[in-house]
C-alpha cells in the first residue's frame, strides 16, 4: 500500500512539474509575441518621428553625412526591444542568467575576432611607417621605383605612400609592402 501511495505522490509531482513547465513556456511565448508587436510598433513610431523632424536633412546639411537615419535608429530600437523581451521570456522560464552569460561570451568572442581581423593589416603598416619616418628612407618629392612601379612621392603617412606616375595616376602602396621590397631612388 505504501508503494502505491508513494507512486501516486510521485506521479502527482511529475504532473505538477509538467503543468508548471507548460504554463511557463506558454507565458514565455506570449511575452515574445507581445514583445515583437510592441517592438515593431515603437520602431515604426520612431521612424515616423525622425522623418517628421527631418533629422536626415539636418544631418546631411550640417555634417555632410548621408545616412538613412530613420532606418538605422528604427532598426536598432527594434532589435534592442527584441532583446529585452527575449530576456524577459528567458527570465520567466528561469534560464536568463545562463543564456545571458552564453550570449555575453559569444559577443566578446566575436568582438575580439573582429578587432584582431581589423588590426592584422594596420599594425604592420604603422610599424613600417615608423621605420620609414625614423630612418628617413624616402622623402616627399623623390622619384622612386618599387616592384616595377615608378613614380614621384606625393604623400607619406603612417600607413601608406602615394606615388604619382608620369601618366598622372595615383598609386597607393602600403608601408608594409614598401618596406619589404627594394626601393630604387631616381634623381
Amino acid at each position: 500500500m505504501a508503494i502505491y501511495s508513494n507512486l501516486g505522490q510521485n506521479l502527482y509531482d511529475i504532473n505538477s512539474i509538467i503543468s508548471n513547465g507548460v504554463i511557463k513556456l506558454i507565458g514565455a511565448i506570449l511575452i515574445i509575441l507581445i514583445g515583437v508587436l510592441i517592438s515593431k510598433f515603437i520602431s515604426k513610431l520612431f521612424k515616423k518621428l525622425i522623418t517628421k523632424l527631418r533629422l536626415n536633412e539636418i544631418l546631411k546639411k550640417t555634417m555632410k553625412i548621408d545616412v538613412p537615419l530613420e532606418e538605422f535608429v528604427a532598426t536598432i530600437i527594434k532589435y534592442l526591444l527584441y532583446l529585452i523581451f527575449l530576456i524577459l521570456a528567458l527570465k520567466h522560464l528561469g534560464l536568463a542568467e545562463f543564456i545571458l552569460n552564453a550570449i555575453l561570451i559569444a559577443i566578446l568572442s566575436l568582438l575580439v575576432i573582429f578587432i584582431v581581423l581589423t588590426l592584422k593589416d594596420l599594425i604592420p603598416n604603422i610599424t613600417a611607417g615608423f621605420l620609414i619616418h625614423h630612418r628617413k628612407l624616402i622623402n616627399k618629392g623623390e622619384n622612386i621605383i618599387v616592384k616595377d612601379i615608378k613614380g614621384k612621392i606625393i604623400d607619406i603617412t603612417l600607413t601608406e605612400v602615394k606615388l604619382e606616375t608620369k601618366e598622372k595616376d595615383i598609386i597607393i602602396i602600403p608601408n608594409s609592402i614598401l618596406i619589404r621590397n627594394i626601393i630604387t631612388k631616381k634623381k
